[in-house]
């Protein structure tokens, strides 16, 4: 009886339970799960990455520590979105797309400079931790052995990470494996990731976001959403991430997002929760 009565204080006492800083979200999820999976699933090119660095961006504004791998996008671009989101609400706005073309104009590119220094010197006060992890520098052969990096990461700085963005789980596939079938492959890994985050730094656990992309029949829905009457509402449901079906058997919080050519030039995403 004693060991029930104390779960939640126990439980209250570590939680590291994470909002996204996206307010209509957060006042329907409340929080990323902690010790939890937690997935943000889209078609390509409507702004996985996007999200996931706006939420690991503003999780370590506010003094967490986020150690955000990348299969996709190299560390230096993903720096060029973030020095992006920051220059928003600035006198000098610059777009990633400029930095990554290299279009930019003298004047941006001592903004870039000065936004960099600024963005670091505000984690570092508030007391957290941005580690942006591309392939170059975190590339493992095997499942267990990028585990066994991310539990290096956390004691190499002596500190778990609050957040772990896995972006994404589809490039799991190219892991070695016993196993062949490549979607049985990646949902015995997104399993394991289940146990490893409850499981993280000796117990300490974390709070784990995984995106993917939705599929094809989601793609369908997605594009019926946007061209339906409002009043006939498409339902966007685990349907749209079956292809793994562990994504939605074992996370605590789904998310699909969509944001075609014309939702990017006025700066709008459309996010269902699931």
């Amino acid at each position: 009886r004693s060991k029930v009565k104390d779960l939640y204080s126990e439980y209250k006492k570590n939680f590291r339970g994470l909002r996204t800083w996206i307010k209509p979200v957060d006042d329907v999820i409340g929080v990323m799960g902690y010790k939890s999976i937690s997935v943000f699933a889209a078609p390509s090119g409507h702004g996985k990455s996007t999200f996931a660095l706006s939420v690991a961006y503003y999780a370590a504004m506010n003094g967490a520590h986020v150690d955000y791998l990348s299969f996709e996008i190299p560390f230096d671009h993903v720096w060029f979105n973030i020095a992006s989101m920051y220059s928003e609400d600035k006198d000098i706005k610059i777009k990633s797309s400029d930095l990554k073309e290299c279009t930019t104009t003298e004047e941006q590119d001592e903004a870039y400079k000065k936004y960099v220094d600024e963005v670091m010197n505000h984690i570092e006060a508030s007391g957290g931790y941005l580690n942006i992890v591309d392939q170059s520098k975190g590339s493992a052969p095997t499942f267990p052995e990028l585990c066994a990096r991310l539990e290096a990461m956390a004691d190499e700085r002596k500190r778990p990470a609050d957040l772990i963005v896995i972006d994404n789980v589809d490039n799991l596939a190219i892991l070695q494996d016993k196993e062949q079938n490549e979607q049985t492959k990646v949902n015995n890994f997104i399993v394991s990731f289940d146990s490893f985050c409850k499981e993280y730094h000796n117990g300490a656990g974390t709070a784990l976001l995984l995106l993917s992309q939705v599929n094809r029949p989601a793609m369908k829905k997605l594009y019926s959403s946007e061209s339906e009457d409002s009043e006939r509402k498409v339902k966007i449901d685990v349907t749209c991430i079956q292809k793994y079906n562990a994504l939605y058997e074992k996370a605590t919080c789904v998310l699909v997002g969509y944001s075609d050519e014309v939702s990017r030039s006025q700066g709008t995403m459309k996010i269902y929760p699931v």
